[in-house]
């Protein structure tokens, strides 16, 4: 179009120049200038259309990310406020898949499963048998490489296979026996344990082992508190009258309950708030205006065990076709089988769960007391019984004893079953400290932990001040937990967990209040069915209860420190060199400890 403009004017200028006589020259100068003029024109308009297109399209991104929902969808905008629409791809992008891989039935029962050396040839993908009570699909990543083939009978001595695959022996593939040999079995209880071998290398197995499951998380720590509750412990009864008048004028709040502890000293009384933030406002202010009592939020408390499955039970029976347990607990802690009045005249408290009666138990002296509050239901024996087995329980049909079998049992059962979870509170277990001081027990046993708490710390110093001895279990939340108490309190002596191999037990806490360490991975314990392998830091307490209770049967002036000390002096180290935080001094020799303890007299 500009062009023909340009014509157009060439033509006027030369008929124009025709009319008035103008030279050739001023004719061509005038074209010149025409044509400069209309491509000067042409230049701007083009600038000016160019940014006329940008500003127009700023504009429309602009409104696109005003644009409020509910108002209408203007048609250049897309859903997302941005400044300039990515370009669509030709394909949507497909990630790929992993079905699910069906469960298969797994073997009966379960082996040991230690963790795949990588081949150093390529594999094709793999596949992978799921056992069938995994409830979840296994995904299994394209690098890996399982072995899939299972053992046609279970190795003889294990760490538990099915309740702990991250106990260290299994996570390093040890194996004390081959599969091959756990026909040949026979009771370990005293020479023959020493001859276990040290190396699996030293025992290979000519049959493939299944793969290595995941080692599952750490059980995670039940609520430290009842929820929104207070616990005050008074020290004696003049307190105890001021304070109730207290709670009940500023805070009209009644005691949901209250006891006096006559062999402690004092009255304890716990209280019901409407939350956890009113009952901790509460006890801010009764702290601030009280500094002498001891009030804190009521601590819960839990037996430590492994929340996880055991290994298969056994039903022992006197027939030489039924298979014998797996015994090393005496071997391990240096001490032959005992004799049957082992620990005699000594009174061991247990502060657990109820213990039922059985034929490991017949020829032990049982007190028991329950000290759960009205309507609570009381829960399983099984972590009590298998405690009071280990502390003083006797099988003769598989070899079995507990490590002094002449002491008397005194059994405070606090332990009850709420929303399917196994806890007692402070309360209940002040009380039954109370008690057992009352009953003039020499050792308490408390296989049992929680956060701790002011009224708790008051309680355990009152019995250590008693000159009773307190062993607890060092707590089963793994290497990064926080100290369990009343394990981590002054005076007590807390106890970890070993298994077969002097391995640790993965779920063990660690600190520097672990004082010893005792076989508690994969224990054998009987029971009214026959028998079972238990694992936890509860087992490993009992182990040093009924231990110090044989001490105390051949020097019975031993007090906490002495026995602490005496214990560490003679322990195998394990571990780092020396007192560390994971095995403490190392594991108890029980054998060269009682060597050390005089008839009479003080102590070398």
């Amino acid at each position: 179009m500009k062009t023909a403009q340009t014509f157009v004017a060439s033509t006027i200028l030369v008929a124009a120049a025709c009319m008035t006589g103008l030279t050739a020259l001023t004719v061509f100068t005038a074209l010149t200038a025409t044509s400069a003029r209309a491509e000067s024109r042409e230049v701007k308009e083009g600038k000016d259309s160019k940014e006329s297109k940008e500003t127009k399209e700023a504009r429309e991104a602009s409104s696109c990310e005003k644009n409020e929902p509910g108002s209408p969808r203007k048609p250049f905008c897309d859903d997302r406020p941005a400044k300039r629409r990515l370009p669509i791809l030709a394909a949507p992008v497909v990630l790929p898949t992993i079905a699910p891989i069906a469960p298969t039935a797994s073997p009966s029962p379960p082996a040991p499963r230690p963790p795949v050396i990588p081949s150093s040839t390529p594999t094709p993908t793999p596949t992978a048998a799921v056992p069938a009570s995994s409830p979840l699909p296994v995904a299994i990543p394209p690098t890996a490489t399982l072995v899939t083939s299972a053992p046609a009978e279970p190795a003889a001595i294990i760490t538990n296979p099915t309740a702990k695959w991250g106990n260290e022996a299994n996570r390093k593939g040890v194996l004390p026996v081959a599969p091959s040999a756990a026909q040949n079995l026979k009771p370990v209880g005293t020479a023959e344990a020493a001859k276990l071998p040290s190396s699996p290398s030293s025992t290979p197995s000519s049959k493939p082992l299944p793969p290595h499951p995941p080692t599952p998380p750490h059980p995670l720590p039940p609520a430290p508190y009842e929820s929104g509750q207070l616990v005050i412990y008074w020290k004696d009864s003049g307190d105890a009258a001021i304070g109730l008048a207290v709670m009940a004028r500023e805070f009209k709040l009644n005691p949901a309950s209250e006891n006096r502890l006559p062999n402690l000293g004092g009255v304890i009384a716990t209280f019901k708030l409407a939350s956890q933030r009113e009952a901790e406002r509460v006890k801010n202010l009764l702290t601030a205006r009280y500094p002498s009592w001891n009030i804190d939020f009521h601590g819960r408390y839990v037996p430590h065990q492994s929340t996880l499955a055991p290994l298969a039970k056994i039903a022992t029976l006197p027939s030489s076709n039924m298979p014998r347990p797996r015994l090393f607990t005496a071997s391990k802690i240096d001490y032959p089988l005992p004799a049957p009045d082992a620990g005699s005249g000594i009174r061991v408290g247990v502060i657990d769960t109820a213990v039922e009666s059985g034929a490991m138990l017949k020829s032990v002296s049982v007190v028991r007391r329950s000290f759960l509050a009205a309507g609570e239901i009381s829960a399983s024996p099984t972590h009590g019984t298998a405690i009071a087995a280990l502390i003083a329980g006797r099988d003769s049909a598989a070899d079995f004893s507990g490590i002094s079998p002449g002491v008397s049992l005194h059994v405070a059962a606090i332990m009850r079953i709420q929303g399917g979870e196994t806890a007692s509170n402070t309360a209940a277990l002040v009380r039954a400290l109370d008690w057992l001081v009352g009953e003039r027990v020499q050792i308490i046993n408390l296989s049992l932990g929680g956060a701790g708490d002011q009224v708790m710390e008051e309680a355990i110093s009152r019995v250590v001040r008693a000159r009773i001895i307190i062993i607890a279990a060092a707590g089963n939340q793994g290497e990064d937990a926080v100290p369990s108490y009343p394990a981590a309190y002054p005076g007590v002596i807390a106890v970890t967990a070993s298994d077969a191999l002097d391995h640790i037990f993965e779920q063990a806490n660690r600190g520097p209040y672990v004082a010893l360490t005792a076989p508690g991975v994969d224990v054998w314990v009987p029971d009214k069915s026959g028998g079972r392998y238990v694992s936890g830091t509860s087992f490993a307490a009992a182990v040093v209860s009924g231990a110090v209770a044989v001490m105390l049967a051949r020097y019975p002036a031993l007090d906490a420190s002495s026995a602490r000390e005496l214990l560490c002096q003679h322990a195998r180290d394990l571990g780092s060199p020396g007192i560390d935080p994971v095995f403490g001094c190392g594991l108890i020799q029980l054998s060269s400890t009682i060597a050390a303890l005089p008839v009479r007299g003080a102590l070398k």
